[in-house]
């Protein structure tokens, strides 16, 4: 009986310290965030960091150092981070929009493209992902390919102004000068 006894303790232990460790986690990641908010990324980042120390298994915490990371010119050093989450089984769409973001900003516009239409097939009705390949695609000259899926991330938003900004560019460039016209039109109003 001793032994039951003991057995439990040790599991009701193990159970609150592994408790307590993911929300000292999630409370550095929180912290993070807001020294992000405040353009503290330095701060932000060694708050990731200390976070992922803790608890290696704190997706959030290896999306937004990848995200601060970007932000601060470094977006190559956050895949790892991402491809982490990848590999997980939670919801990667956003982490596909923001590995397609670094791929597209360093240079690299077929993985950005790769990584876009991941998060597509995932969660097709998500207008950003269609927004920045319509951008990606509009980089390489891929102009029919760039308006198809502008005119898409209009359907899913077409309040965002961004939206309707690449759409009027690529129609443009893809010398359809009628519907650029007015989709700056409908982008200015």
């Amino acid at each position: 009986m001793k032994t039951c006894h003991k057995l439990f303790l040790l599991i009701a232990f193990a159970f609150a310290t592994t408790t307590a460790l993911a929300q000292t986690a999630k409370s550095l990641t929180n912290d993070g965030i807001a020294l992000f908010d405040k353009g503290d990324y330095n701060g932000a980042m060694e708050k990731y960091k200390q976070a992922l120390k803790i608890d290696t298994g704190d997706l959030q915490a290896d999306f937004e150092l990848a995200y601060t990371l970007e932000t601060t010119g470094k977006g190559l050093e956050g895949i790892p981070y991402l491809e982490k989450i990848l590999r997980s089984n939670d919801s990667k769409y956003e982490t596909y929009e923001l590995l397609g973001t670094i791929y597209d900003d360093n240079g690299k516009p077929e993985k950005a493209v790769e990584a876009y239409l991941a998060g597509i097939k995932e969660k097709p009705d998500f207008s950003r992902l269609h927004l920045n390949l319509a951008i990606t695609y509009t980089g390489l000259k891929k102009y029919a390919e760039a308006e198809s899926e502008a005119l898409q991330a209009i359907k899913l938003d077409p309040k965002h102004a961004s939206n309707q900004r690449v759409y009027a560019t690529a129609t443009y460039l893809n010398q359809k000068r009628d519907l650029s016209l007015l989709a700056w039109c409908s982008c200015l109003y």
